[in-house]
């Protein structure tokens, strides 16, 4: 299955080779960059929103790269350079999955026999077969990511450069996903460039660590040598719980996963850690203002909402499940823009705001300046930039800035006539841990009944009063954020994956 991508790299030699060279480069935010890309390298670019990662990454195109100075040379043809965009509907512009894989070769003019081989070969690596004859409008966030991803490696790369690349992907699918990165760079010497504000899973299967800091430098070592010089750093926050906790004890090397920390681990006692949100009386609603009765919703002939029924009982609550399990439909059913098949939704209330997973459907401004004009809280909203350091974006072309600044500027504006319901969908991609750390408490601070589709474990165990698990259309099973997360084996936290667990 994997055959297909050998004949790029015959050759590479068993030698490391030089793909691309920086020297004292500056490009928009970046400034004074040195630093080489070799064949076969994970590269995790990682950093604070608006540290420049995106920006860096770009230039690692050549088509992509703007305007700059210092030395840049590419050592590959760009046309074995793929680049995978933080947001899939920006690169994805014809209507089926078939036609958008089938459209990435045309335009590097394959011939039909190369077309249909390497299609066929792609499609069952990603195992997206189901998908080809989908409308591209119908698939879930997660699902899109994946077939960005499977056009990028469709034609036979030296490097992908993957911009949040796992944002909107559940956490069965994003290991299985960081297995197929890994398995590609051992066998076929593909280098990949991941950029991300999240390190946790990445790490895993990265060589190296590229740190940004406003715009320069901070860090470039191999993986563990990086998140040891992070430990010492004010970006300690930043560490995900295993290797934290195991430079903390000071084990002989730093774990990357449980299995690692597990074999080192002699003395470590987890249970003096609370990382779920604990059951709170105070956070059950009295009165439920939102009850569902045996809704279903389909997408042509398939049903993707079926016979679900809720009675929302609980203050913040968080759909969990795979992508494609009705997430997403499900928000928007309950925000009113599209209607159930058949079933009733009863809701008492319709000051109901919806933040998309595209959140630059919310705007309709080009600033955001003029989008908050007619707010009656205007004063609440310049405190919540503020909050998130992004007063800077207040009268910035909305459309021109990073995809995390475009996330904070729909949450505040949503939230800013305080909704009596709020529905959020993966409202924490592309957000560092500080910013995901502000957007928690304002949550919390709301007297709102919040339902958030979210991907991100540690989030959804940190702010969460109940966990509803989708599957199929309807609702698995539901349980206090505390039980859900010490009982589940996949859909967990890294800490209940540490020998001695409850």
């Amino acid at each position: 299955m994997l055959g297909f991508l050998f004949e790029i790299f015959f050759d590479f030699g068993e030698d490391k080779m030089k793909l691309l060279h920086m020297q004292n480069f500056s490009c928009g935010y970046i400034k004074n960059i040195d630093l080489d890309i070799y064949s076969g390298e994970i590269i995790l670019l990682a950093g604070p929103n608006f540290s420049g990662k995106s920006n860096l990454l770009k230039s690692m195109k050549k088509n992509l790269c703007d305007k700059h100075s210092g030395i840049l040379n590419y050592f590959v043809d760009d046309k074995k350079i793929s680049y995978v965009s933080q947001n899939p509907d920006a690169q994805l512009i014809l209507s089926t999955v078939l036609n958008e894989l089938l459209f990435t070769m045309e335009n590097l003019q394959f011939d039909n026999f190369t077309m249909n081989k390497r299609l066929v070969e792609c499609v069952n690596f990603f195992g997206i077969a189901d998908l080809l004859d989908k409308d591209i409008n119908e698939l879930s966030g997660g699902q899109k990511q994946l077939i960005v991803l499977c056009s990028a490696i469709i034609v036979r790369p030296a490097i992908v450069l993957l911009d949040d690349g796992f944002s909107q992907l559940d956490i069965v699918v994003q290991n299985n996903l960081l297995n197929l990165i890994k398995l590609m760079r051992d066998e076929f010497d593909i280098t990949f460039v991941i950029a991300s504000s999240n390190l946790d899973n990445i790490i895993q299967i990265c060589t190296r660590m590229i740190f940004l800091c406003d715009g320069k430098l901070y860090i470039d070592d191999s993986i563990s040598k990086s998140l040891t010089k992070l430990f010492s750093s004010p970006f300690k926050s930043f560490l995900p719980l295993i290797p934290k906790l195991s430079i903390e004890n000071r084990f002989k090397q730093v774990c990357m996963n449980a299995h690692e920390f597990n074999k080192l681990n002699t003395g470590f006692k987890k249970d003096t850690l609370n990382l779920t949100n604990l059951p709170n009386s105070k956070n059950v609603i009295t009165k439920s203002i939102i009850r569902i009765e045996n809704i279903s919703y389909k997408y042509e002939n398939k049903f993707v909402i079926n016979n679900l029924s809720w009675n929302i009982e609980h203050k913040i609550n968080c759909l969990m499940g795979a992508n494609g399990c009705g997430k997403t439909t499900l928000l928007k059913l309950i925000a009113g823009f599209i209607k159930p098949y058949c079933g009733r939704i009863k809701i008492s209330s319709r000051n109901i705001k919806y933040m998309p997973q595209n959140v630059t459907a919310v705007f309709d401004k080009l600033t955001f300046d003029k989008q908050i004009t007619n707010c009656k809280n205007e004063k609440f909203i310049l405190e919540l930039l503020d909050m998130f350091n992004i007063s800077f974006a207040l009268h910035e072309n909305i459309y021109e800035l990073s995809q995390s600044c475009q996330q904070i500027l729909a949450f505040i504006y949503i939230i800013a006539d305080e909704p009596d319901i709020l529905l959020l969908d993966e409202p924490t991609k592309f957000l560092d841990k500080n910013n995901i750390e502000i957007m928690k408490k304002i949550i919390n601070d709301l007297d709102s009944i919040v339902i958030i589709a979210a991907h991100n474990t540690e989030f959804a165990a940190q702010i969460a009063d109940r966990c509803i698990m989708l599957f199929n259309g309807s609702i698995a099973y539901e349980q206090d954020a505390y039980d859900f997360f010490c009982d589940n084996s996949f859909y967990t936290l890294p800490i209940n994956k540490i020998s001695g667990q409850k």
